[in-house]
């Protein structure tokens, strides 16, 4: 009977031993479970907290991305618009220079009638002419000189502007004559532009006026010191002084260009000592012509 209450004792003891250690591993895996779900949701956070920075990046690139689209379109705007307006000031100064040029060209002006040379006995002589523009621009006047002198009369106005094949169209200009050999010139105007004149040397073979003539003085001035000095010239007054008559080296009562070029060429390099050598420019085209008279 005691042996039977010791061995009951004894396994009573065993179990309880058992449901200890039964209840200490429950214990353990209730621990073991509750760090696996803590870990489990420390991930799930970090995987959570790593996708929300991913999808900001993602955003934040694409907002990069689009500002730099934006500033490199605005800047393709800008230079597709500086490119534009270089072409159109390009096309206004190229539009404006051919509108300088065309201002500029003078008109073209030929004698058709009387030819050099001729002989003419009548107080008053038509003078036909053909005028034209090389762009066809309006002519808007032509006049006559005689020996360099303007007539009373300017001469006529053309307002109405020439065009066709630009042969232009023919002018009568009616010219007081002198009773002595003279140079008839003709010039046209264009806006501002003034055409080379035209010129015809005439022989005089009608009577001589009896009623007296009038007389053309020069007045020459030279000017040889200025204020400043680097403008100072060492002979102006000194040719202005001896240009007295003495240019007109045929003694027939008038400088013309050709006598004058010839005094200068001669005088110049005497005065200078060979330093200086004048040059006088005339179209080949042009006759001599006087540019004074000595009484």
């Amino acid at each position: 009977m005691a042996r039977q209450r010791a061995e009951q004792a004894q396994a009573d003891r065993l179990a309880a031993e058992a449901k200890a250690l039964q209840a200490a591993h429950e214990a353990k895996a209730r621990q073991l479970a509750e760090r696996a779900e803590s870990i489990r949701l420390r991930m799930e956070a970090e995987a959570r907290q790593a996708a929300e920075e991913a999808k900001a990046l993602q955003a934040a690139n694409e907002a990069k991305a689009r500002k730099l689209a934006d500033e490199a379109s605005a800047r393709r705007l800008e230079e597709e618009a500086r490119a534009g307006r270089l072409i159109e000031d390009a096309s206004a100064l190229r539009l404006a220079v051919a509108a300088s040029i065309e201002q500029l060209l003078p008109p073209v002006v030929s004698i058709l009638s009387p030819a050099h040379g001729e002989a003419v006995t009548t107080r008053t002589l038509a003078v036909k002419v053909r005028v034209h523009h090389p762009k066809d621009k309006p002519i808007d006047e032509v006049w006559a000189t005689v020996d360099g002198r303007a007539l009373s009369t300017r001469g006529v106005q053309i307002k109405e502007a020439l065009t066709g094949s630009g042969t232009g169209r023919l002018v009568s200009l009616e010219v007081a004559m002198p009773d002595r050999d003279c140079i008839v010139s003709v010039m046209a105007r264009s806006g501002q532009a003034v055409s080379e004149a035209a010129s015809v040397s005439l022989k005089w073979g009608g009577t001589a006026k009896t009623q007296a003539k009038g007389s053309l003085k020069l007045l020459a001035v030279g000017v040889s010191s200025y204020r400043d000095a680097g403008l100072n010239l060492n002979f102006a007054a000194k040719d202005a002084r001896d240009l007295d008559g003495q240019a007109d080296l045929f003694r027939k009562g008038r400088v013309t260009v050709s006598s004058l070029d010839a005094f200068l060429g001669d005088r110049v390099p005497t005065l200078t000592q060979g330093q200086q050598v004048p040059t006088v420019i005339r179209p080949a085209a042009v006759p001599d012509f006087a540019v004074a008279l000595v009484p």
